[in-house]
Order: structure tokens, then sequence, then C-alpha cells
């Protein structure tokens, strides 16, 4: 009597196995709002190389034109998760009822966010009364606010402009802007000609610009494991990137549309990635990233850009791979 009921407990246990596939199969894509920035490249690159079916999840990938874009995308639901700064975090809870949690940081800027100017513009107190591009609602005017902080100046000592990313270079050649907050790849062709130079860059407040992966609370209660495989892809793209460096930023620039040496410099100089192994050193039990947006909070509301003064805590949710 034993052998048909070892029988029946394999028919059962390969029947669950199938019905799990099917379940995954039929399970929507998680959709992720990103927007060009060599530190989310390792989204696409996870992608390219297989890595999302590897692991059992599929994921859309939705490519948008600015920070701005792929937050909004996010609070009307048009995106299960995005990737921006912690700007971009704060308001997607001041400006939905959606509950945006981090997950992942991705990289901090460690020079790659950049204010340019005119070369007529020698320095940061040339900048009163000049038109400055930024884009609204975004890490821009946090840049600008602490370059302009270090003179003792402030927002309303300039002239703010607000555009997308990709009109600040165009305006400035135009003589539109005398300087615009930017980074790349746009910043890269900006600085190609002799006419514009870099007057502050976030190499000067370290690991004040963080570059997180978020998505929003109810996405993480219903589908944990699968922004689990997300998590382990885009580990294991990064270590592919560690492991074969011109194959992989050769890919990844191709996207940006900027050289494999020039992408190379920036992840190498202008931006500090963030592995699996350091993660810890983020989330609880450590208060750093818990630091970094309770000081993001207090400038964006001393800005009066953010009239929230709610707890951040709830902000960080830290799933382990």
């Amino acid at each position: 009597m034993r052998a048909p009921r070892v029988i029946y407990a394999l028919i059962l246990a390969l029947f669950g196995l199938l019905l799990s596939a099917c379940q995954n199969e039929h399970r929507p894509a998680l959709r992720i709002a990103t927007n060009p920035w060599p530190g989310y490249e390792f989204l696409h690159l996870a992608q390219m190389l297989g890595y999302y079916e590897e692991y059992g999840v599929q994921v859309k990938l939705l490519e948008l034109a600015s920070l701005n874009d792929s937050r909004v995308s996010f609070e009307r639901g048009q995106a299960d998760g995005f990737t921006g700064t912690l700007i971009e975090v704060l308001m997607a809870r001041q400006f939905s009822s959606r509950q945006p949690r981090i997950v992942l940081v991705t990289d901090y800027s460690n020079g790659g966010d950049v204010l340019i100017a005119k070369a007529s513009i020698a320095d940061l107190d040339g900048l009163r009364e000049k038109r400055v591009g930024v884009e609204p609602g975004t890490l821009n005017l946090y840049l600008l606010q602490r370059a302009l902080e270090t003179q003792g100046m402030k927002l309303s000592d300039v002239q703010l402009v607000g555009m997308n990313q990709e009109a600040m270079g165009p305006a400035m050649a135009a003589d539109e802007l005398d300087a615009a907050v930017t980074y790349p790849p746009f910043s890269v062709n900006m600085l190609e000609g002799a006419s514009n130079h870099t007057l502050f860059t976030s190499r000067e407040i370290p690991e004040e610009v963080l570059d997180v992966l978020v998505f929003d609370q109810s996405t993480i209660e219903q589908r944990a494991d699968d922004i689990r495989a997300v998590l382990n892809a885009y580990a294991k793209a990064q270590d592919f990137a560690r492991r074969q460096p011109d194959k992989a930023y050769q890919m990844m620039a191709a996207r940006q549309h900027i050289s494999a040496a020039e992408f190379a410099r920036i992840v190498k100089e202008d931006i500090r990635l963030i592995d699996k192994h350091e993660q810890a050193s983020f989330f609880p039990p450590s208060d750093k990233l818990l630091r970094s947006l309770e000081r993001t909070q207090a400038v964006l509301r001393t800005s009066g850009d953010l009239d929230s003064s709610a707890p951040v805590q709830e902000l960080i949710e830290g799933l382990a791979p």
C-alpha cells in the first residue's frame, strides 16, 4: 500500500510545481520606470543578459526622459516601481496616495551631478540674477541650493528656468540659459566645447545624493519574491560588469549614446556604485539611509518644495536579496 501513496504524493508535488509555473507565467510583469543615468543601467544590463528570466521574474523597464517623468509615472500607477533620488521618493509620498518604499541603493553621485555655467560666469557668485535651468521637482533644486549655500546665497538670488534635461543643452547654446543643473549623459555633451564649465558637483557634498530603487508598499506585500528576484538579477549584472567590464560598458554606453570609455570613466570617477555586500551599510540597523532622508527632507522644506514633515523611517524597506 505504501507504493501507491508515494506515487500519489509525487503526482501532487508535480501538479503543485506545474501550477506554480503557470501562475508565474501569467503574473504581470513588474513595471519599473527609469530615466537616463549610468547607475540605473545595470537594470537594463540584467535584462539584456536574460537575468530576470533566470530568476523567474518578468520585468518591463519603462524608459522615460527624466527623473520627474519616472516619479509621475509611479504616482499615476503606470509603474510598480521607479528609480530616482531621495528627492523623488519624498515628492512621490507627498503628491500621491502611493506608498513608496526604498528596497535598494544603486549608487551615490560623486561628481556626476553638476552645475554647469557659461565661461563668462567665473564662479558661483556670478550666478546672481542669472538664468539657471532646473528640472522642477527633482534633485536639480537640491544640488543648486546646496551650491548656493556655500556662498551664502539662496534660490531667490537666481532666475530659475524649469525645463527637462534634453532641452538644457540646446537652451544653453541658444543663449536662453546662463547655467544648468544636469547629469550624464546630458552633461557630457554640454561640456564638450570650451564655452561651458563646471561650477559645482555632487563630489563636494559626499554621500548626500543617493540613487535608489523604489516600489509601492502594496507591490512589496503582494510580490516580495519577485522584487527579491529583481535585486538578485541586478546584483548579478554588477558581477558581470566586474568580470567583463569592456563588454558590459560597451552594452550600457550604447544605450546612453556615449562612448564606452566615457561610460567607464563616469562609473569609476563620478558615481559610486553600491554592490550587494554594501547594501547593509545603508539599511537598518544602520541609520545612514535614514540620516540622508532626514537631511534631504529638511533642505526641501527650507526651499519650500516640500510641505510634509512626516517621519521618513517608513520609506525604508530593505528587502534582503
